[in-house]
């Protein structure tokens, strides 16, 4: 199930343009916590280290924070809802 707001043709689009612009990626999880609640919900928040390389090689190490929610819909385990944000860069 996906919101109306983001058609798949969309999603789709942005990263197919994000992989021709980082060609190359390596993402990396640190201190993941994975919580269960009954049969039927999952919820994983971690940090990570995304390395993405452009064409020209640039390398660039983005600080990320994450949250995914699983649910068990229907029999099936589905990602309901997904966040990732930077970390705060330090002055």
């Amino acid at each position: 199930m996906r919101p109306a707001s983001a058609p798949i043709a969309a999603i789709r689009a942005y990263f197919t343009e994000f992989f021709q612009i980082f060609p190359r990626r390596r993402f990396l999880v640190r201190q993941p916590i994975v919580r269960a609640y009954n049969d039927d919900l999952v919820i994983s928040n971690s940090y990570a280290v995304f390395n993405v390389t452009d064409q020209q090689g640039k390398v660039t190490a983005l600080q990320l924070r994450l949250s995914t929610v699983w649910a068990k819909v229907g029999g099936r385990w589905q990602i309901v809802d997904q966040h990732t944000s930077r970390l705060p860069v330090a002055p």
